[in-house]
């Protein structure tokens, strides 16, 4: 199977090392999602490349590097047009608040609160309802083979739009908006949420806003920051730092340029321990499956993300030490491959050759890749 990147071609590294030599910001949202992507894209089996790319590039595709696989150059749209009108009712479905204020006694690290689909996704309206639906959607189309056919979405609830007010109100304009949604959007958006939901802070406790209410300082400069409620950031909170915070320094620090990062996860997570591990529940057809997926990582959040290396909560005004940095990079690195793993999975579910083959075989057929 070939690779997006090449890990042999010395040719190709050195080239790439002098393009980017001059990059000096990255972020999260570009950076990680393209990694995600990337992942997916070296996975896939040839039939679904081919057919994922035929619907995000009827045109055809080119790309000016040998890193940007076809499912990388859109896997941020999502986050670039939530921002707009047309779009702000998809504000919510990026992430998951759990309840935490309806828990007895909260959520603290290494406690016992989990995410609960009926009382944290109600009405599917949050990250993990969204891949269902998005999944369903992909498969819908591919039924009725027709890529321009618009069909009627389940979220025309005004409710809706909480995150977005401050950007735009709930109009009846808006509204209207979310009732149709293309082939190629609702593959966009499926891409880019199975990443979302893969990040720790993206599941989290819905009374700090999943961290973005928790001001921190960390070992790297702010280049500022919007949260996934629209809010501008003119410091570091914890939200941030694993947006933007833990891979900009990880680049900075130890691989220069997103290919080696990328390269660096293939190498020491998608192992056959992992990838079994990952596709015991592969697919984001099954509500069961995005629910575990937004479980292990509310645990990541809890465990790691709101609790320093000291096994102390982090508390608003929290100074996070190069210790913190160094011990939370292999869980986003983790994080990362197993969202590339697993939108690779669900695509195969969606675009695979042989729709009768059972999602169980043809994960095994992804254990299979050679990587």
């Amino acid at each position: 199977l070939s690779r997006v990147f090449p890990m042999n071609s010395s040719l190709a590294l050195l080239q790439l090392l002098l393009i980017n030599a001059a990059t000096s910001c990255f972020a999260w949202g570009a950076i990680g999602h393209e990694i995600v992507g990337n992942i997916a894209y070296n996975m896939l089996s040839g039939n679904t490349r081919a057919a994922v790319t035929d619907i995000l590039f009827p045109d055809g595709y080119t790309s000016d590097d040998n890193f940007t696989s076809p499912i990388a150059a859109v896997a941020n749209w999502a986050d670039k047009v939530r921002y707009t009108k047309a779009f702000a009712w998809t504000m919510p479905l990026h992430y998951v608040d759990v309840m935490d204020t309806e828990i007895s006694g909260g959520c603290h690290p290494q406690g016992n609160c989990t995410f609960v689909y009926e009382r944290d996704c109600q009405n599917d309206k949050c990250a993990v309802g969204a891949i269902v639906k998005f999944t369903h959607s992909s498969i819908g189309y591919k039924v009725s083979g027709d890529k321009d056919v618009l069909v009627e979405s389940v979220w025309v609830d005004p409710g809706l739009i909480r995150g977005s007010k401050k950007v735009f109100p709930a109009t009846d304009e808006s509204i209207a908006s979310i009732m149709n949604i293309t082939q190629r959007e609702s593959l966009m958006f499926l891409i880019h949420i199975i990443g979302d939901v893969h990040q720790p802070l993206h599941v989290s406790r819905a009374s700090d806003k999943g961290g973005n209410s928790i001001h921190v300082d960390f070992p790297d400069e702010f280049e500022g920051h919007l949260d996934q409620y629209g809010n501008a950031h003119k410091k570091w909170n914890l939200h941030s730092v694993w947006d933007t915070g833990i891979i900009e320094r990880a680049l900075k620090l130890y691989f220069s340029i997103p290919e080696l990062f990328q390269m660096n996860i293939e190498n020491d997570f998608l192992t056959k321990e992992n990838i079994q591990t990952w596709l015991a529940c592969p697919s984001g057809l099954s509500k069961d499956c995005t629910t575990d997926w937004a479980n292990e990582s509310f645990l990541y959040a809890m465990n790691y993300a709101y609790q320093n290396e000291d096994n102390m909560e982090v508390k608003d005004g929290d100074h996070l030490t190069e210790d913190y940095f160094i011990s939370r990079l292999d869980i986003v690195k983790r994080r990362l491959a197993a969202g590339g793993l697993r939108l690779a999975s669900t695509l195969e579910d969606i675009f695979g050759a042989d729709t009768s083959t059972s999602t169980s075989t043809r994960s095994e057929v992804l254990m299979l890749k050679e990587f």
